[in-house]
């Protein structure tokens, strides 16, 4: 039996949830080898991720041209008062 085996089968381990703290079986993690192709849900997470960081560049290239368009904006006003 293999330690990855070993450690889905224990019941009684329990691990602590990085992202939100939450205690869990370890048996309930989606352990997997990374040095074999990765199993559908270790990729799925990839693409949802994958995903969340083009929407997260989307969002920041918006608020860059945003930002240069107010900065303009703003020296236009201010050089009007001067």
């Amino acid at each position: 039996m293999t330690l990855l085996e070993e450690l889905q089968k224990a019941h009684r381990l329990f691990v602590e949830c990085p992202a939100c703290g939450e205690e869990f079986p370890l048996s309930k993690a989606n352990l997997f080898d990374a040095t074999q192709p990765l199993p559908p849900k270790a990729l799925a997470r990839l693409r949802i991720q994958k995903d969340e960081l083009r929407q997260q560049r989307v969002n920041l290239k918006k608020r860059k041209v945003h930002a240069i368009k107010w900065s303009v904006n703003s020296n236009v006003v201010l050089a009007f008062f001067f």
